[in-house]
């Protein structure tokens, strides 16, 4: 049995403690049979029963880092809560006032473009969660080119 109680805890309180664990059962990689293995399995197997495997992959990134290196890119994606996947009503309104929020603090016309959605499915692949508290939103980004910089390459 579990010494930690993974069903009780938050999500932010199960990344944290999922980080701890996992830390641990890499230090104890010479001890097959040291009981932060048993956690780190738990903890797994609760993040796969919220059906929120991302969690489990934060704590391992997390973890990761602390020892002084960088998670892959295909790490730090599958550490993403997918929008879209969070439920089958996907909050169109947050989403929305996400899109607007970034407009606002960093679009500049002719320079950072943010499209419109044109429905709620593009509405959903133009915004991820990030690991922090936050999301990123798809933008455009102009980058003037003139034929110096052609010459240049050749």
């Amino acid at each position: 049995m579990s010494e930690i109680n993974w069903s009780e805890l938050t999500d932010d309180e199960f990344v944290k403690q999922a980080e701890r664990v996992i830390w641990s059962s890499a230090f104890a990689n010479n001890n097959s049979r040291a009981p932060a293995h048993k956690e780190a399995n738990a903890a797994s197997d609760e993040a796969q029963a919220r059906g929120k495997p991302w969690l489990y992959q934060r704590a391992w990134n997390a973890a990761y880092r602390s020892c002084g290196h960088e998670p892959s890119e295909s790490d730090i994606a599958a550490a993403h809560e997918p929008v879209a996947e969070k439920n089958d009503d996907i909050d169109t309104a947050r989403l929305r006032k996400i899109v607007e929020k970034a407009h606002d603090m960093y679009a500049k016309d002719g320079l950072i473009e943010i499209d419109e959605p044109a429905d709620d499915a593009a509405l959903s692949e133009m915004v991820s969660e990030g690991d922090d508290p936050g999301c990123y939103v798809r933008a455009w980004v102009w980058v003037p080119v003139d034929e110096n910089d052609e010459n240049e390459e050749q």
